[in-house]
């Protein structure tokens, strides 16, 4: 079984919620495990920050220091896939990930038994359709999960982007909405 941990944005903020998360994480990667980062939504040259950030979070909150780390590779991804134990994929430009998780066949396969997270854009591209937030449209995502998502969501400003979703080709799925900071956990 997979599990899918779907974020709702901003994780590099300071925010309880937010360390919850990162602990899901490392309390899924077993004793020596690898837990890899994706940064593929993230622009040219910010995963070394992006890298030192998330390391730092997550061996905060784990209290752990036997977890390996290894930045995702595209031309590599899916020998990586094999050898990890779950892999991390933060927010940023979802268009751009998905297009380079898209070089890899088999990714669901790849992801079986295994812990995926990813928050924002990194959650955008698990799902079957999804709002960006950038371009404000409904768009199609990986579909790994049956469901219709829309991150960083908020009660005030969202009132005519969920509609639009729910309405959007298949019509009976499911819709979850997540705000800053909020997760949650799908097995499949």
């Amino acid at each position: 079984m997979t599990k899918y941990i779907l974020h709702g944005g901003n994780t590099s903020e300071n925010h309880s919620d937010n360390d919850a998360f990162f602990k899901e994480i490392a309390d899924s990667v077993p004793e020596n495990g690898t837990l890899l980062l994706n940064y593929f939504s993230r622009i040219k040259g910010d995963a070394e920050r992006c890298y030192k950030q998330d390391t730092k979070k997550i061996l905060k909150v784990s209290k752990r220091k036997d977890i390996k780390f290894e930045v995702a590779d595209a031309k590599i991804l899916k020998n990586q896939l094999v050898k990890c134990d779950g892999m991390y994929m933060r927010g940023g430009g979802t268009p751009e990930l998905k297009r380079k998780l898209n070089k890899t066949n088999n990714l669901e396969i790849l992801f079986k038994g295994k812990t995926i997270s990813g928050s924002s854009a990194g959650a955008y591209v698990l799902v079957k359709y999804y709002n960006g937030n950038t371009l404000n449209k409904n768009s199609e995502g990986l579909g790994m999960l049956k469901m219709k998502l829309r991150c960083h969501y908020s009660k005030k400003d969202d009132n005519k982007v969920i509609p639009s979703l729910l309405s959007y080709k298949e019509k009976n799925m499911p819709v979850i909405t997540l705000g800053d900071h909020e997760w949650v956990i799908i097995f499949k």
